[in-house]
């Protein structure tokens, strides 16, 4: 007797065909030519996507797939040559330079430590240097801060010196998305909570083949996406 397919009792319908060979997971995908495969689910476009990409929204129900490396190409690594910086009063703030001008495609760096931005983009920014003193009595209030077109960005750097022959390392990074025409620059300052000395000196080690720990560096990096 005939039966129709529609009628055939769920416990004698058969699988579908090549999932005896299916691994767990896999669902059949038609591929436009009257058959298909087992295979694990895919996003929209992933079959175009190459190495590293992962898909993001397009916010209009789509996917793009696009690529989360970060690639980062050092600009500028320069270094003060100065024995020390130090400000001329209290209160009183000194721009802090970072070696002889560099000029690049993407950023310039001036003799007196201005970092000017040509090309717009993500930038990694990393300052080193020591604060210290040679001479004096009492305790030295020192600040250093960064300033992007004139104005302080986030917190101050401070340290207290109460001793002479006494020296610290400050450090301050940023990541930060510029338009051409930035301008970053440095300060260092001498508060008037403590006496009128101390600034940024360089140490000297004595075995030849060492460099010098400067007063100031500053590393200037591009970051990429891709």
């Amino acid at each position: 007797m005939a039966i129709e397919h529609k009628d055939i009792p769920e416990v004698n319908l058969h699988e579908p065909k090549g999932i005896s060979v299916a691994t767990v997971g896999q669902v059949y995908t038609a591929d436009g030519l009257g058959s298909g495969i087992h295979q694990l689910p895919q996003i929209k476009g992933q079959a175009a996507a190459v190495l590293d990409q992962l898909p993001y929204s397009d916010a209009s129900g789509g996917t793009n797939w696009r690529s989360n490396r970060v690639v980062e190409t050092r600009i500028i690594d320069s270094r003060s040559t100065a024995l020390t910086q130090n400000p001329s009063a209290v209160d009183v703030p000194l721009q802090i330079e970072f070696g002889p001008a560099v000029s690049t495609t993407e950023v310039d760096l001036s003799v007196t430590g201005a970092i000017t931005i040509n090309v717009a983009g993500t930038y990694r920014l990393v300052f080193n240097g020591r604060f210290g003193r040679t001479t004096g009595v009492g305790i030295a209030e020192l600040f250093f801060r960064l300033l992007i077109d004139a104005v302080q960005f986030s917190d101050s750097i401070s340290h207290s010196l109460e001793d002479e022959e006494f020296a610290l390392p400050y450090r301050n990074e940023i990541i930060g998305t510029f338009s051409a025409g930035t301008v970053l620059t440095a300060e260092l300052l001498r508060d008037s909570a403590g006496i009128n000395n101390g600034g940024l000196i360089q140490a000297n080690p004595t075995p030849a083949d060492w460099n010098n720990a400067p007063t100031a560096q500053v590393i200037v990096s591009k970051l990429f996406t891709g």
